[in-house]
């Protein structure tokens, strides 16, 4: 199952790079103008979970992004990488309390570990799959922890 995630990711990560790197186009902007940072969360799960229920999960500030039933990605506003992480995090006991015995794989990205926002999106993805790839389930998976 875990193959067949990675690979679905793969055939679509064109699709949802472009609708990521749309919702945080806002983002880089007040990151250019204000240096105001923001993260980027993207979630995956192969399990029957319908994703879009988290959108009112999040803060008002916030931008869920839908890229498919199972792979979602929320924009947390104003949050640097260790804010994002708490951010994720507590999106991640939403989805635990929800769906108690689902697996979720969990990347993300802070504008201060890039400020290109297409290698934002990249490195988020590359995040995401190497969490899949290594059975990195229920923990929000930071790209600095994979940085080589």
């Amino acid at each position: 199952m875990k193959n067949e995630l990675i690979k679905h990711v793969r055939e679509n990560l064109a699709q949802y790079e472009a609708k990521v790197l749309n919702a945080i186009e806002p983002y880089n902007y007040e990151k250019e103008r204000y240096d105001i940072d923001f993260a980027i969360a993207v979630g995956a799960t192969f399990d029957d979970v319908d994703m879009a229920s988290f959108s009112q999960a999040v803060r008002l500030t916030d931008t869920f992004v839908s890229l498919d039933k199972n792979v979602c990605g929320v924009v947390f506003a104003f949050n640097d990488t260790e804010n994002g992480i708490k951010a994720a995090s507590n999106l991640l006991n939403k989805f635990e309390m929800k769906f108690f015995s689902n697996k979720i794989y969990l990347g993300i990205i802070s504008s201060e570990d890039e400020t290109v926002p297409e290698k934002q999106v990249k490195k988020l993805f590359e995040t995401l799959l190497y969490g899949i790839e290594q059975g990195m389930h229920n923990l929000p998976l930071d790209y600095q922890h994979i940085a080589h």
